[in-house]
């Protein structure tokens, strides 16, 4: 089927609808349990230098920096980098365009391009494991697009509706 102008312009409104569900007490207990110093750069390949080499957390959000508008973020995806933050995210670049890439991370890269803000944090991995940081993570803050990477209660939870 041939989609009309209507249904194409309807189907990109589509793309850009994000749900969000905000469970305040969850952020104060993940920023009562991590002490995490974010740092913000656009995600553009000029700006790759400017992001950490160390081991840390990281998530993509999409919003604006506009001074004649309140702030506004929404937060999209969030996962975890056991060498390099640059590293891990330089290769969001290349998935962006891979056809072998993750479908949901394809999407958000490609329907937010040119809006996403990259927010890591470096991470003592000597006093903090990476893996419960980055549960813990998703589970205050639900991004969008992380699949996977919840606790077993919000999981289920997370899931319970289509």
């Amino acid at each position: 089927m041939a989609l009309t102008p209507f249904l194409e312009e309807v189907a990109e409104n589509e793309l850009r609808i994000v749900r969000t569900q905000l469970f305040p007490d969850r952020w104060r207990h993940f920023c009562d349990q991590y002490n995490l110093v974010w740092q913000y750069t656009p995600f553009e390949r000029e700006h790759v230098q400017h992001i950490s080499t160390d081991p840390g957390v990281y998530c993509f959000h999409v919003g604006h920096a506009l001074d004649c508008l309140p702030p506004l973020g929404l937060s999209l995806y969030g996962g975890i980098a056991t060498q390099a933050l640059r590293t891990r995210c330089l290769r969001y670049f290349w998935e962006k365009d891979a056809d072998q890439g993750r479908l949901h991370v394809r999407k958000f890269l490609q329907v937010f391009e040119g809006e996403l803000t990259l927010g890591w944090s470096e991470v003592d991995t000597e006093t903090i494991n990476l893996k419960t940081l980055e549960k813990d993570f998703n589970d205050a803050m639900m991004p969008q697009y992380s699949v996977k990477d919840f606790s077993a209660a919000v999981r289920a939870a997370r899931n319970a509706w289509p």
